[in-house]
């Protein structure tokens, strides 16, 4: 379920030139350098490694209570551990993890809509400009107290002379 999305350069975390010659699409739009991405779920949390081995020391554990007939300390001196304690704090670790994981989804669907308000704000300030090309002109003043760049004050290309290039 991924969605192809153009982001602006500044949030793409490319912070060099030499990254960006190694970005797998880059575009050149409306003065901003935009990449393409993949938005997707964020990955799912497994639980630890020693959440499994914990469930299977557990097993022995229960095993071992049950051979014995009676609750066996596994704490060793001066602290107590049982089999009760112990399943508990594994429960917990798995109750932890699942609460997690639905908090990443939640995560998700705010970016979903965070992503759509901005690709939504992006058009509507493309159409302001626009608009104000359409109304003012332009070389307008009010393009550029708008964030737009007026005709007159572009850079216009100068081309460099052979002998400067280094052709002779």
């Amino acid at each position: 379920m991924a969605q192809e999305l153009l982001i602006p350069f500044y949030l793409t975390g490319v912070t060099s030139q030499k990254q960006l010659s190694q970005a797998e699409k880059v575009y050149f739009g409306n003065r901003a350098i935009k990449r393409r991405y993949k938005v997707m779920g964020k990955v799912k949390r497994n639980s630890a490694k020693v959440v499994g081995e914990s469930k299977i020391r557990l097993s022995a554990m229960q095993q071992i209570d049950t051979d014995e007939g009676r609750v066996v300390e596994y704490g060793g001196e001066g602290r107590t551990l049982t089999k009760v304690e112990f399943e508990a704090k594994v429960e917990e670790c798995e109750t932890r993890n699942a609460d997690y994981n639905k908090l990443l989804e939640e995560a998700d669907k705010f970016l979903n809509h965070v992503l759509q308000s901005e690709r939504e704000l992006q058009t509507m300030y493309t159409q302001v400009l626009k608009s104000a090309v359409a109304e003012f002109g332009e070389d307008a003043d009010e393009i550029e107290m708008l964030g737009g760049t007026r005709i007159s004050e572009r850079k216009r290309p100068v081309r460099k002379s052979k002998i400067a290039r280094g052709f002779f």
